[in-house]
């Protein structure tokens, strides 16, 4: 009898620590389900964010293309006195995109200087 009550008592420890032990490993699970969804949306919005990236910096190129022959462009009319649509219409005035091209030349080289300083 003393045996038998001997391995209840244990018995009664083992199934304590089970029952424990389930419970904290229930935590866990629900733990790692949560960090599971938590890393599902931000590799979502990982992947938005790079699709939105690449689409800016396609935007981006294509604009900086568009401005360099716009700025070729109006560099060949200021520089060659071409007749066009921004040609002055007395030789003594320029047009007012001319003028503020020529004010936005200004302007760059100041800012280059001032970056190469």
């Amino acid at each position: 009898m003393v045996t038998f009550l001997f391995f209840r008592e244990d018995l009664v420890l083992i199934q304590h620590d089970i029952k424990q032990l389930s419970e904290e490993f229930s935590i866990k699970c629900l733990e790692n389900a949560s960090l599971e969804e938590r890393l599902n949306a931000q590799t979502i919005a990982l992947t938005e964010n790079r699709k939105r990236i690449s689409d800016l910096m396609s935007r981006n190129e294509e604009l900086n293309i568009r401005l360099r022959h716009d700025i070729e462009r109006l560099n060949r009319m200021v520089n060659n006195g071409s007749a066009g649509p921004l040609s002055p219409r007395s030789k003594d005035a320029d047009p007012p995109e001319v003028s503020e091209l020529k004010v936005w030349r200004i302007g760059c080289c100041c800012f280059f200087q001032i970056e190469k300083a």
